[in-house]
């Protein structure tokens, strides 16, 4: 018996890259370019400061399908460009991944991001 979960999941996931997506590129620093459906947003991540307290910080971020990255899995410094859209992949802060699954069922990924050379919690 399928996982319905899972099932509804994908679905939900193609549904929202066909209709609610911007075709972009990604371009990591040391390999080809890759074409994604992107839906933009933001996300409140909790990151560690110096002294140990733990922030929220607000960060631009995008939702890709995992099957658009072909497993590839973006690093900071990795370029997001489109129609509109000049990013580059950024972790939040230290200590905290660039990227992280959206779902157990790793069907997208929430990838984070600065604007290019803007300011953030990185830059």
């Amino acid at each position: 018996m399928p996982d319905l979960m899972a099932t509804g999941l994908a679905w939900l996931a193609e549904q929202q890259a066909n209709h609610a997506a911007v075709v972009c590129t990604l371009k990591p620093i040391q390999s080809a370019a890759i074409t994604v459906r992107v839906t933009l947003g933001k996300a409140h991540i909790q990151v560690p400061d110096a002294g140990g307290a733990e922030l929220i910080v607000d960060t631009p971020s995008a939702i890709i399908p995992s099957a658009d990255l072909n497993g590839y899995q973006p690093r900071n410094g990795d370029k997001l460009t489109g129609p509109g859209i000049d990013y580059v992949v950024a972790a939040p802060g230290h200590g905290v991944a660039s990227w992280a699954w959206t779902d157990m069922y790793r069907t997208r990924m929430r990838v984070y991001l600065r604007e290019h050379n803007g300011t953030g919690a990185t830059s």
